[in-house]
């Protein structure tokens, strides 16, 4: 007696068709993940984004307070923070 009795019972067109389900399963199964995936690096990306500009405007914002100090205290901060 076979492992799989209904297998040996279904007609080729209906295997096929049983495949092609399967596969289609598979396939949906796959362009969910992928879309997850998307979406997941979409917001991984927006966020190093913000990062990015918050830190730059920290940065511009230091640069702008260092420009308004004299010569001496300019360079003691650059020596400073570059040692």
């Amino acid at each position: 007696m076979p492992f799989y009795p209904l297998y040996d019972q279904l007609s080729v067109p209906q295997h096929n068709t049983l495949k092609e389900v399967a596969k289609e399963k598979e396939v949906s199964t796959d362009l969910k993940y992928f879309s997850n995936l998307e979406k997941q690096l979409q917001t991984r990306d927006d966020q190093s984004q913000q990062l990015h500009a918050m830190s730059e405007k920290r940065h511009e914002s230091e640069l702008s307070e260092i420009k308004g100090r004299s010569f001496l205290p300019r360079l003691k901060a650059v020596l400073i923070a570059n040692p």
